[in-house]
Formats: C-alpha cells, structure tokens, sequence
C-alpha cells in the first residue's frame, strides 16, 4: 500500500515537472528569435521545479533514505571520465572521491533489479522518464538547429 502511495507522489511529480519542462521548451523554441527573455524563463521553470522536488521530497516525515553507494560509484566513474578530457580537475577530484565511497562501501551496495523484477507501476515511470528524457533531448536538438540557423554560425 505504501509503495502505491509512493508511485502515485512521484508520478504526480513527475507529471508536473514533465509539464513544466515541455512549456519550458515551447518558451526557449518561441524564445529563439527573443534569447535572453528565453533564458529568463527557462531558469525560473527549473528553479520551480528544483523547488517543488525539494518541497514533496525532502521535507516527507519519517522516511530515511539509505545511501546507495553502488550509485555513488558510478556518478564516480561518469566524472572522472568526463572530467579528464575536459581538463576539469575539480569533476575528475569529486569523480575520484565519489568512486572512493563507494568502493569503500562495496559490502552495501544494493542489488539492482531486474527489469522483470519490478513492480508495474515503477516499470510505467521509468519508461515515462525514458520517453521525456528522449522528447528533451530531441527538442534540444531541433532549438540548437535553428539557434544556429538564427545566429548564422
């Protein structure tokens, strides 16, 4: 009952933000032609969202979350790679340290689940996000199209 109870958050979430980013991206596609009101407006839609995450989830009386050190790791490893050829020594020292805590702790990393192990309704969210991580990244590349196309690079 309580991982229904849970879903249903943050797919409501989820919902909202989803939404807020497809107006965002409507805001910046309409906003070429105006970029600095564009850019205005998408930081104020991502502080928004920022704020609403923090509120629903961070204040929630009586729950834990345990540190996943396993997730540590590979947040480790990501910047480490992507800080070494952008001669980012500050991503690859956090890299080296994220992947220090969680080798330290490799006894408590959590066993990932199986795709067939997961319950529906977090099978449903993960493929939602898949979908808005996708329609995002399709989006940023069409507004960089005729940004370009605009500005005359």
């Amino acid at each position: 009952m309580e991982e229904q109870k849970n879903t249903k958050i943050y797919s409501t979430l989820l919902g909202a933000g989803f939404a807020l980013l497809v107006l965002a991206g409507v805001v910046m596609f309409i906003g070429i032609l105006y970029q600095k009101l564009a850019i205005f407006l998408m930081i104020s839609i991502a502080i928004i969202i920022l704020a609403l995450l923090f509120i629903f989830l961070g204040f929630r009386k009586g729950e834990k979350q345990e540190t996943d050190y396993y997730t540590l790791f590979i947040i480790g490893i990501t910047w480490l790679a992507v800080g070494i050829p952008l001669k980012n020594y500050a991503l690859f020292i956090m890299g080296l340290v994220f992947m220090g805590v969680g080798l330290a702790n490799k006894d408590k990393w959590k066993k990932q689940e199986k795709w067939s192990e997961i319950p529906k309704g977090k099978k449903r969210l993960k493929i939602f996000l898949m979908i808005g991580l996708l329609f995002f990244l399709l989006l940023g590349v069409v507004v960089l199209y005729f940004t370009k196309e605009v500005s005359g690079f």
